[in-house]
């Protein structure tokens, strides 16, 4: 059984590897791919990882890594063209029994159509209602971590299964046994979609909270990205989208601007793969806020990576939350940025780091217990079998 996995990675991502791998232009494809597969620590990779270790023929493309991508062209006499196309005709060539589109919406529809009957059973994995329409014709399997995720598509599905990303314990042993030189961070991507997380972080460092914030930051437009602001706030407040942009929107978007202002200060730039988890271990306390599109539902990744890693969690109490983990003993929770706010002083006044460093262990055990690659692996294998 051979799967292929399609990835798209951020470009900071890629600007951030390429950054520490400065050699890699002297390597073959192969020696390329590997390098990635080894410093990539993405539940995808890893989980393709562990399905090669239970039989099963594994391979992944970048589709967005455009020298790697040239490399491929170059070793196998394929013309260079659109990366669609250079991606299809690896199909063609790997004719793979299962695909696996990691939400790439580009290579759903049309695409799906041109590769047809080259490659078996396709599956995706979307993990947000995103805010646009898809094209499900030809994909099987819905995985998603949140069943509010395109519930009107899913009887287009052959099988939607809602899952959990898995923790994969190997990084536990490269990251040994770290001391916590961070009191609180803050690990994520800060965009005009992510609006309330924005005000959340700019709320707190307001208040003297001091927060070591690492991630993508995006430059924000201004009209283009008040629709996405708007629409953030209003899903995480009230479960639903927004019609036309409003002159209240306009506000909104200035206000962003202003907190990523404030953020700047605190913000101490991008982190991807290992260097995500070594930072993560070595906090005492990491926030975690989720956007908008995920509809009060909790279950990002953060969540398992936070925890699994040995820092405190602290996350929005939603409604499935305990569903998850026990708040209060394996992670700690908020309704809004001042209980928030009022938490974290509680803590930093009190010095109980103790006690969050008990929360931080169970949290962890948790993890280990429950959201490992054997279980997310179990979870997916009856829809990769033909």
């Amino acid at each position: 059984m051979k799967i292929l996995m399609l990835l798209r990675f951020y470009g900071d991502h890629l600007k951030w590897f390429y950054g520490k791998n400065p050699g890699l232009g002297r390597l073959s494809y192969l020696e390329h791919k590997e390098r990635i597969a080894r410093e990539n620590f993405s539940w995808p990779l890893r989980l393709l990882r562990y399905a090669s270790e239970k039989g099963f023929s594994s391979d992944f493309i970048v589709v967005n890594d455009i020298p790697l991508q040239r490399k491929w062209v170059a070793e196998n006499g394929a013309d260079e063209r659109s990366w669609e196309k250079t991606v299809a005709e690896q199909i063609k060539r790997l004719k793979p029994d299962i695909l696996w589109i990691d939400g790439i919406f580009d290579l759903y529809g049309d695409f799906i159509k041109e590769i047809s009957g080259y490659a078996g059973k396709v599956v995706t994995w979307i993990a947000l209602p995103f805010r646009k329409e898809i094209d499900p014709r030809g994909i099987s399997v819905l995985f998603t971590e949140n069943p509010g995720t395109y519930a009107g598509y899913h009887d287009r599905f052959e099988k939607v299964i809602v899952l959990k990303p898995g923790f994969d314990g190997e990084v536990l042993k490269l990251l040994g046994s770290p001391e916590k030189e961070h009191d609180i961070t803050f690990i994520g991507t800060i965009s005009p979609s992510h609006a309330e997380r924005a005000d959340t972080l700019a709320f707190l460092i307001r208040n003297g909270i001091d927060i070591d914030v690492f991630g993508r930051m995006d430059q924000p437009g201004f009209l283009s990205d008040v629709k996405a602001i708007l629409s953030d706030m209003v899903r995480k407040r009230k479960g639903r989208d927004i019609g036309k942009v409003s002159p209240e929107g306009k506000d909104i978007l200035r206000e962003y601007v202003k907190n990523c202002e404030v953020i700047r200060t605190k913000h101490r730039g991008p982190l991807y793969d290992l260097e995500m988890y070594k930072t993560l271990a070595r906090s005492k306390l990491t926030l975690n806020t989720h956007i908008g599109l995920a509809c009060r539902y909790s279950g990002n990744m953060r969540m398992y990576e936070a925890t699994g890693s040995g820092a405190c969690l602290v996350t929005e109490g939603f409604e499935n939350t305990p569903e998850l983990f026990e708040p209060g003993k394996e992670i700690l929770t908020y309704s809004h940025k001042e209980e928030l706010l009022d938490k974290l002083k509680d803590i930093i006044i009190g010095k109980k780091w103790k006690e969050t460093g008990m929360v931080a262990k169970e949290g962890q055990k948790r993890t280990i217990r429950d959201y490992n690659m054997e279980r997310l692996f179990e979870k997916v294998k009856p829809a990769l079998e033909l």
